[in-house]
């Protein structure tokens, strides 16, 4: 009893946190980047120029976090076949941007593209470098700032235990009933294991 007791209590207090964890951990890498603080998109801005645009970045987010850039900047035949299916991938988001008529963005990928096979169509290792160091920014920035969010949160928190103690009283209705809604919560979890 006093295990499920327990449970409950920790669900209860926790079921938010958890929820949001969950979210995040699926989130990708870019999404979680452009739901940062202003302060620290405007580091990522810095991360980004001609040699591997945002732009891109942005078009072929998923795919991009899908590759081993790290090996690929280590590894010439890899390197070449990572360029060229970037290449690939570039010319299926065109379609894509055609098929929309979205004028704009088929220029800056037709312009993108030619720049990088100028570029790097002799030294794919150079642009999985480049990726793999851009990659490797971006999560020490998403850890500097979930730390800092962290630490936040956790100021915050104590902040309001304080509070709390400042306004709870003995016959505080709340807290009177918290042990009820407890016992209606531990209820609420035994039907349903039994379903």
């Amino acid at each position: 009893e006093s295990v499920l007791l327990q449970l409950s209590r920790f669900i209860v207090d926790n079921i938010f946190c958890l929820c949001k964890l969950e979210a995040c951990v699926r989130m990708a890498q870019w999404n979680q980047l452009q739901q940062l603080e202003t302060r620290y998109l405007e580091q990522l801005y810095h991360l980004y120029s001609d040699s591997f645009p945002m732009e891109l970045r942005q078009f072929l987010a998923p795919w991009i976090e899908s590759q081993d850039w790290a090996y690929a900047a280590n590894k010439e035949s890899h390197a070449t076949l990572v360029f060229h299916n970037l290449l690939g991938e570039i010319d299926q988001q065109y379609s894509r941007f055609l098929q929309e008529n979205n004028v704009l963005y088929q220029h800056n990928l037709r312009r993108i593209k030619q720049h990088l096979q100028s570029k790097y169509l002799e030294k794919p290792m150079e642009i999985a470098r480049i990726v793999a160091r851009c990659l490797w920014e971006e999560q020490r920035l998403l850890q500097t700032a979930t730390s800092t969010t962290q630490l936040q949160i956790r100021q915050q928190i104590k902040k309001l235990e304080e509070l709390q103690q400042k306004v709870s009283y003995k016959g505080d209705p709340i807290i009177q009933h918290r042990p009820a809604l407890e016992e209606k919560i531990v209820d609420l979890f035994r039907n349903l294991m039994k379903r």
